[in-house]
């Protein structure tokens, strides 16, 4: 399974979480994506919506299709699906939510728990243009 882009262009990191590190036990491994607010995301692969939470942070998590994770979108709103929906490749799943310092928090977990969490840049197509500013 090869993850395309949660949005449009070059994906820019400006931080990494590594799960390994820590021994919670929904630690999950993740890269924030710098993003501007209101913009939207997509799906990075086909599967079904798992959880859609409008609190705090603002989440929707997907399951993918055959897939052993979950992959998190978090600081997110104005969702554009539903919990149990199918989605696609690319399907527009809502809006970067406008915070200050807004970014995509994109992350996998197991979905029995586990660790160490699985790692997003391992499952990203490598057509994908990456820049680096994570500290």
């Amino acid at each position: 399974m090869k993850f395309k882009s949660p949005n449009k262009g070059a994906i820019t990191i400006t931080q990494t979480y590594h799960g390994e590190k820590t021994k919670a036990p929904d630690t999950q491994c993740a890269i924030d994506i710098r993003a501007y607010p209101n913009t939207d995301f997509f799906s990075v692969c086909d599967g079904v919506v798992e959880k859609i939470d409008t609190q705090a942070g603002g989440y929707i998590s997907v399951v993918p299709t055959g897939g052993q994770f979950r992959v998190l979108y978090v600081h997110t709103d104005r969702f554009q699906v539903r919990v149990g929906q199918k989605v696609t490749t690319g399907q527009l799943l809502g809006k970067i939510k406008a915070i200050p310092s807004a970014h995509l928090h994109f992350g996998l977990k197991w979905l029995g728990g586990g660790m160490p969490a699985p790692r997003p840049m391992d499952y990203f197509d490598r057509s994908i243009r990456f820049i680096s500013s994570a500290k």
